[in-house]
């Protein structure tokens, strides 16, 4: 069984850390974020504050539009050269879009992503769902589409179950950012 005492203890330790957050446009530092920091950028200065400067180095290794296959054909120039001690995978946003059907090819990309990374890094791997895609509150919507829910007929909701289920089966901790942002009390007054 993996998990996080290792990194934690090194921090202890004051010892140098090297994190990479793998993953799509969600990861990365894009338009989406309006020049606010994204999950990556909050993580690292929460690490920051707790740990002080110069232990933790931060890799953002996120690319937009990327699936957790493509990143299979990525890991040794944004990942594997790094020597991480833990990598956060986070996965599923644009794999989602496959539907149903793309569950499979997306289970077995993850299982190979874990597998790299444990045995050419042999570093700690954190699986993170996603968040689901919200109708925005705009005009003309659609039946059913209703703002700050989640948007109808998507498979997100499937994929961050897959790998939550994934993250048992290889013995990874997860975060489940999916469960957590459907689950938070939405405002009625839209």
């Amino acid at each position: 069984m993996h998990d996080l005492k290792r990194i934690l203890e090194k921090l202890a330790r004051k010892q140098q850390v090297t994190l990479v957050a793998l993953g799509d446009s969600n990861t990365e530092l894009t338009w989406h974020t309006v020049g606010r920091l994204n999950w990556v950028g909050l993580l690292q200065e929460a690490l920051f504050e707790k740990h002080g400067a110069n232990l933790v180095t931060m890799i953002n290794a996120g690319r937009c539009g990327d699936t957790a296959a493509g990143a299979l054909e990525r890991l040794d120039r944004d990942v594997v050269r790094f020597h991480p001690d833990l990598v956060i995978v986070s996965f599923s946003m644009n794999d989602a879009f496959q539907g149903e059907a793309g569950l499979g090819r997306f289970a077995d990309a993850i299982r190979k992503i874990v597998g790299e990374l444990r045995g050419r890094c042999g570093c700690e791997v954190l699986l993170r769902t996603t968040n689901p895609v919200v109708v925005s509150n705009q005009r003309g919507l659609s039946p059913g589409h209703v703002p700050g829910n989640e948007c109808p007929g998507l498979a997100h909701r499937l994929y961050a179950a897959r790998l939550v289920e994934l993250a048992a089966e290889l013995g990874c901790p997860v975060v489940d950012h999916y469960r957590h942002w459907t689950s938070v009390p939405r405002r009625k007054d839209w």
